[in-house]
């Protein structure tokens, strides 16, 4: 719930509504100027050197083009962008059964109970001189600068102080994103972040491949190559898998299913996205029209029970009962 002043309330009552909605919207245009003003929500991202340089930095293309290793940390909204070499990325799914093992059978009785998602990703952070270096370290392993905006850091969660005392207010969510590797189709975070945990990381300074010194600021090393692997948790904020195809068309044509994915079909082939999404509609009323002739007001079309299995008459049962009634002038 939003917050709104007290003098909404203090209006009269066919006003506050029109007044609260006015407030809200005026609230979040004022909001969203000022984070494009002050760049809040903006990923910490590597700042090129001034004036001309001598060669062409990837690091710099890359972030221009939006390819970089886009990771939040959900609770605190730091945000950062890492210019990442894809060593290792893998996507694991786990589909989880319980097995109960039956005397005399010799295959077991199972229960799906979920399907799990997770992502290894290796990377590699190469940097080019010795800022870019300081870039990635601080941003990994270090603390992230004045906002701490660094990759360990987001491992942990936020607090708040109750009497002096803290006490854990968000866990450490993630949102990761990088081109259409990873990405998400739901919007509990803008811009397609995939939401989930990372259950272990491993970051590792790679100095046999050389560093750079910072003597000027003290006495600093800062790697030339910095290895990280991530195992990530994956958290859907999107619908997966499909929706039954129920009804008199699915029941009696099984492998061309309901009237909404038969004109889903029908629709995407002549139209593209909007024929589908038109077809879809068309296809699904045309079900229900059906559907309420065929059944009756108590009657549900496949109620958890195939096609022709006895318990509901399947197919023919349906069929016969109609032609009965249509005899009989039954309604």
């Amino acid at each position: 719930m939003g917050f709104k002043p007290d003098f909404i309330s203090e209006l009269p009552a066919p006003f506050q509504g029109p007044a609260g909605d006015l407030f809200e919207a005026g609230r979040d245009y004022a909001e969203e100027f000022l984070k494009r003003r002050l760049g809040i929500g903006q990923p910490e991202l590597f700042e090129p050197h001034s004036g001309p340089t001598k060669y062409i930095d990837p690091h710099i293309l890359a972030a221009r083009k939006e390819q970089l290793l886009y990771i939040r940390h959900v609770a605190s909204k730091k945000h950062i962008g890492f210019f990442a070499m894809l060593t290792n990325f893998s996507n694991n799914y786990t589909m989880n059964w319980n097995e109960e093992q039956v005397y005399g059978r010799p295959d077991p009785i199972v229960g799906y109970s979920n399907t799990r998602r997770s992502l290894t990703i290796g990377f590699k952070l190469v940097a080019a001189d010795l800022r870019e270096a300081k870039y990635n370290y601080n941003k990994t392993l270090g603390r992230g600068g004045m906002e701490r905006v660094s990759l360990t850091n987001m491992f942990y969660p936020t607090y708040k102080e109750i009497n002096r005392y803290k006490t854990i207010a968000s866990p450490p969510i993630l949102a990761i994103k990088h081109m259409q590797l990873i990405q998400s189709y739901g919007e509990a975070v803008d811009g397609g972040y995939l939401i989930g945990y990372v259950g272990s990381s491993t970051i590792t300074p790679k100095f046999d491949q050389g560093g750079y010194e910072d003597l000027e600021n003290g006495n600093f090393m800062y790697p030339k190559i910095i290895d990280i692997s991530l195992n990530f948790n994956v958290l859907h904020d999107y619908d997966l898998g499909w929706k039954a195809s129920t009804g008199f068309l699915a029941e009696l044509f099984p492998e061309l299913g309901s009237g909404e994915d038969i004109g889903r079909i029908l629709g995407g082939r002549h139209g593209g996205a909007v024929g589908a999404a038109l077809g879809a509609i068309g296809g699904g009323s045309a079900d229900d029209i059906i559907n309420n002739v065929v059944y009756d007001d108590n009657e549900i079309p496949n109620d958890g029970v195939a096609a022709g299995d006895a318990r509901s008459g399947g197919i023919l049962g349906v069929l016969a009962g109609v032609g009965i009634d249509a005899v009989l002038g039954n309604k």
